[in-house]
């Protein structure tokens, strides 16, 4: 749906001043500068939580679990789609990657510190649903972008409406630009997960992981340190309720202002779980 009025042309094109000035004083960010007026365009994207689960066979045969998804979502570069669904393809034969390795000297192995979940700065995409729970219409995302929350929430799938809330606050979001936080960490509902020792694995030159196996040594407290603080501080989830709207800069340097619409679950099993924003470019 295109919602045009003078009153918020007006107004997005005076969004679209301040991202210019973001963008520039930001040395790494592709957005071009605007020369024309920012129309209220709403579109919409539906993600599914994420899964890489897989039941090994043989060395060579893998069988997803029924959950299995393993695409992330990705804000678009033009009006001419609602986003993509790119795949994390290192999760195409295993459940678990590396977040940080160091080799053990003297030997063949590495130390590892494995995961289901990718870190924020190596997801595919702009946004992963770490977790969707329709019972209770919340969710627990991921983003590799840099996002800011904003009040009030909006209750509401009405693409209409959703123009005129942009517009009635029109100041909060011109805040919020200028207080994003990476991957949203800060930012109320955010959550930083730590990981220590236990976390640490050894794996042999075929990829086995052989942590505590006879003849394999650990790591010492110079590695686990490294790895320890290659990671830490790296993964940031944000739990999130229907309604909840953020302004958020994504990684192909566009702005947006977008809203959890739904967290669902699918009709026929094994019912996958998914969420659904609705989102509007302001820059």
């Amino acid at each position: 749906m295109t919602m045009i009025n003078i009153k918020k042309c007006l107004y997005f094109a005076s969004i679209g001043i301040l991202l210019i000035v973001l963008t520039n004083s930001c040395c790494d960010c592709p957005l071009e500068p605007y020369d024309s007026q920012i129309i209220c365009k709403v579109r919409e994207a539906t993600i599914t939580e994420f899964n890489p689960g897989i039941n090994q066979i043989d060395d060579t045969t893998f069988i997803p679990v029924p959950e299995y998804s393993i695409h992330a979502y990705q804000f678009p570069n033009s009006d001419l789609n609602s986003g993509t669904l790119p795949n994390d393809e290192r999760f195409a034969d295993s459940e678990i990657i590396a977040l940080a390795t160091a080799k053990l000297e003297g030997t063949t192995f590495i130390a590892a510190i494995l995961d289901t979940y990718p870190a924020n700065k190596d997801l595919v995409g702009d946004m992963m649903v770490v977790s969707a729970d329709p019972v209770n219409l919340r969710t627990l995302l991921r983003f590799k972008g840099s996002l800011q929350r904003l009040n009030p929430k909006f209750l509401s799938e009405n693409a209409s409406e959703f123009c005129d809330y942009i517009e009635a606050n029109k100041a909060l979001i011109t805040d919020a630009l200028t207080e994003m936080k990476e991957y949203g960490n800060g930012v109320f509902g955010s959550s930083v997960i730590t990981y220590n020792s236990t976390n640490i694995d050894v794996v042999d030159a075929n990829g086995r992981i052989v942590t505590n196996e006879p003849g394999v040594p650990f790591p010492s407290q110079a590695i686990i340190d490294k790895l320890l603080s290659d990671v830490n501080q790296q993964a940031v989830n944000i739990l999130v309720d229907i309604g909840d709207v953020f302004v958020y800069k994504a990684i192909n340097g566009k702005f947006f202002v977008f809203v959890v619409a739904d967290v669902s679950q699918g009709t026929f099993e094994p019912r996958k779980r998914r969420v659904s924003i609705m989102f509007n470019p302001i820059g």
